[in-house]
């Protein structure tokens, strides 16, 4: 966290599904609740790309070796067999 100086108090109110929602994760995530919103708020405001490459190094190198490369390989494959098996329904 950063210094008291660079910090800005406030109160906030939430539904109480999504204060038990948040506490849920904070704990999950080891993260106090002011820890989990500060990082989700953070997130929130990261660069599309930025997130897509983290979210690339964190699921599709272990789900797909080639990354996202990988993925989009496998989802060009997936739709090639779906378009063989949509024509050959087609010629019935």
């Amino acid at each position: 966290m950063a210094d008291d100086d660079e910090m800005v108090r406030f109160s906030q109110r939430l539904p109480k599904k999504l204060y038990e929602q948040l506490t849920a994760a904070a704990k999950e995530s080891g993260r106090s609740i002011n820890g989990e919103v500060v990082a989700r708020l953070e997130g929130s405001f990261d660069d599309t790309k930025e997130r897509l490459l983290r979210l690339e190094s964190v699921v599709f190198d272990e789900t797909y070796k080639g990354g996202l490369k990988g993925l989009v390989d496998h989802v060009f494959d997936e739709l090639i067999k779906l378009e063989d098996r949509v024509a050959r329904i087609s010629d019935r």
